[in-house]
């Protein structure tokens, strides 16, 4: 019999859903691993679509009415797993969700949570440092991974010594961190393209001499714009942070997938990728390097995910969990 298994996303459309939420649990559903049941906020209330559920997922619960869900399904008898792909105790004040976790009361919520928690699934070992300093909690980490039907085939189109950037709004400062980085390479390399796929670093772009495009569009058609890029070289450069050092690799992962080489400051969560890290100092070397080992770079890092960080390889450790989970029966 599948195990069913409610699974509750804040915003189920966005990125950190597809790598966290609906993404993997929905593939674990395809697969015929379990059976979901996508929830809403006005089913916490009815208890009558609980009786069949074994255990109830929350991606990224940091309220008190998240905590008050927790509670709600916990009374109804399932298991609880809630998983975080960032560090909410160490958000930068130039952050623009600083203001909404800074509090000692949103602070409370987010631990209220976790202790809550059968398990606490987390992106980064920086991650489940934060969380888990008092060794109080049961804190697994799951790496970020993809479908590499979201990005396509390995484009085999001619690359061009162009550069790609992508990310939201939530990367100003660190763009505003790295302006001189993007400056000096757009004189180094005068005639190379600077495509943003996402935000867009006007700051950057007026006082670059080189051509500047940018797209903002559905997440979908974003991977397939990504891929659509003749550009080399991917850049990910992040400030030397708290939060940073326990961030997620999912920048790098979209732009390996979409046939580039990833040049990225040197931070834990890119330690284990076949990518090209160094200083701010470094990017430019780090990217002479990148465009002249450009093959040999792309199908390393290419492959290294498709072997490694796919859903079907890093999800085998969720259906551990749900299983161990609904093994214990219910509440």
């Amino acid at each position: 019999m599948q195990i069913v298994v409610g699974v509750y996303s804040p915003n189920p459309e966005d990125a950190t859903s597809l790598y966290r939420g609906w993404g993997p649990y929905g593939h674990l559903a395809r697969r015929g691993l379990i059976r979901v049941v996508w929830l809403r906020p006005e089913d916490f209330n009815r208890w009558n679509i609980f009786q069949e559920i074994s255990v109830v997922v929350f991606q990224r619960p940091t309220s008190a009415a998240s905590f008050r869900m927790i509670e709600m399904v916990k009374n109804y008898g399932c298991r609880v797993v809630v998983d975080y792909d960032d560090d909410y105790f160490n958000i930068p004040d130039h952050n623009k969700t600083y203001l909404e976790y800074k509090s000692a009361d949103a602070k409370c919520s987010i631990i209220q949570c976790i202790s809550s928690a059968d398990i606490v699934t987390v992106s980064t070992q920086a991650i489940s440092e934060s969380i888990n300093s008092s060794g109080l909690y049961n804190v697994v980490v799951i790496p970020n991974a993809i479908e590499p039907h979201w990005f396509g085939p390995l484009s085999i189109q001619p690359k061009v010594n162009d550069f790609s950037w992508r990310g939201l709004d939530s990367h100003a400062e660190d763009l505003r961190e790295y302006k001189s980085v993007f400056l000096s390479l757009g004189k180094q390399y005068p005639n190379s393209v600077f495509d943003f796929f996402g935000y867009f670093p006007f700051f950057i772009a007026r006082d670059l001499k080189n051509t500047c495009r940018t797209y903002k569009g559905p997440l979908f058609n974003y991977f397939t714009e990504l891929s659509k890029s003749d550009s080399k070289v991917g850049l990910v450069p992040l400030e030397d942070t708290k939060f940073n050092r326990a961030k997620s690799n999912i920048a790098a992962l979209e732009l390996i997938m979409s046939g580039h080489v990833v040049v990225a400051t040197n931070l834990p969560e890119f330690k284990d990728l076949p990518i090209i890290t160094c200083t701010k100092e470094g990017f430019s070397a780090s990217v002479e390097k990148a465009f002249s080992n450009y093959n040999k770079l792309q199908l390393e890092a290419y492959n290294y995910v498709t072997t490694f960080l796919t859903l079907d390889v890093v999800n085998q450790k969720r259906i551990e969990i749900i299983r161990e989970l609904a093994s214990k029966g219910r509440i």
